[in-house]
């Protein structure tokens, strides 16, 4: 019996209204505690079946996650909130087995999106549509790995930005794909968009146009370093705590008014292992849609990668900020580094 049911297949979530409760926790035997919790709670009002979101952000330390249940009045206590789930666009995937075969699941769409140039953020959802506690080999869950929708977002910035002539330029023949074209196809449609792009305008548009097509940078992190930025006025305080998780924040330093911080390798085993120039590039590479065609991309590409920190910085300091590239895999260097400016009404420290 092969645990996966179907194949991987792109779909569109609708927005929801959840009741919720969000919780770190250790392992995924404290999940169903949660569950009945919140069941206790919504069972008159639930409307739909419950499912469970995934953050994976927290560096690994734990589980954050949040059970939901769709409903159709709010419901509000110490611990359970009513909020619109945004929804988004989905890889997905039905799996036969227990919980602790779900990685296989994960494993088999991860694939996918390698194979197919599909960049994914860092949230995923878990469906259960059937549960049968004594004989959980019969489980069936959808497991849906939510992905950045890098075209949609570029058409939506293009329109925003230079109006609907130049998106019809930059889009031109996306119509013709589908969702099921492979990395090569998808990638040198980039790079033809791109070019578009480039040649309409100038350097300043086409920053603000592709760093919004960015990653989603966690929510709950920019919070969190809002809090510190708010209560001490402090770049450098913020810069200690990033400093703390290199795997994540990649070791930021300031000079004067200027933040430079430089990519860790994606893969730090493959990139180890590397025995050409061309393997430990192609394993230092983030980006699903360029590490393979790194010598053709064009350099304002990387722009997407500067939009990673703009989120983050932007989100800290509540004030627009300008992100350089220095370094670039697509200008044939081997890092990618990036300078980020801070705006002259932010405060430093000398």
């Amino acid at each position: 019996m092969t645990p996966v049911t179907g194949k991987v297949q792109y779909k569109q979530i609708n927005p929801l209204r959840i009741a919720s409760i969000r919780s770190d926790i250790s392992d995924r035997s404290q999940i169903r505690p949660l569950f009945e919790k919140l069941y206790h709670y919504c069972k008159d009002v639930a409307a739909g079946p419950a499912f469970a979101l995934f953050y994976h952000d927290s560096g690994g330390k734990e589980l954050d996650v949040e059970v939901c249940v769709p409903v159709n009045h709010n419901i509000e206590s110490r611990d359970i909130h009513t909020r619109l789930f945004p929804g988004g666009t989905v890889l997905s995937l039905v799996f036969q087995g227990s919980q602790e075969r779900l990685r296989e699941g994960y494993i088999a769409i991860a694939s996918w999106a390698i194979d197919h140039a599909v960049n994914v953020e860092n949230l995923s959802r878990e469906i259960y549509i059937s549960s049968d506690h004594e004989n959980p080999a019969e489980n069936l869950t959808e497991v849906q790995i939510f992905v950045v929708d890098w075209e949609q977002r570029l058409a939506v910035q293009v329109e925003k930005t230079l109006g609907s002539e130049a998106c019809l330029a930059v889009m031109r023949d996306w119509h013709q794909y589908n969702t099921q074209i492979g990395a090569d196809q998808r990638s040198l449609w980039v790079h033809s968009a791109v070019g578009t792009l480039d040649r309409l305008t100038g350097k300043e548009d086409t920053y603000e146009i592709i760093s919004r097509c960015a990653h989603t940078f966690s929510s709950r992190r920019i919070s969190e370093l809002r809090e510190i930025y708010q209560e001490t006025g402090d770049v450098d305080k913020v810069l200690e705590v990033m400093n703390a998780e290199p795997d994540w924040y990649e070791n930021p330093e300031r000079q004067g008014r200027i933040i430079y911080v430089t990519k860790i390798p994606a893969n730090r085993q493959q990139y180890d292992e590397a025995v050409s120039r061309n393997e430990r590039r192609q394993a230092y590479c983030h980006c699903a849609l360029a590490y393979r065609h790194l010598d053709t991309m064009p350099p304002a590409f990387c722009n997407c990668g500067a939009g990673w920190y703009r989120q983050l910085w932007e989100g800290i300091l509540q004030k627009p900020i300008s992100v350089e590239i220095i370094k670039s895999l697509t200008c044939k260097d081997d890092t990618c580094r990036f300078a980020i400016h801070l705006p002259p009404s932010v405060r430093i420290n000398s």
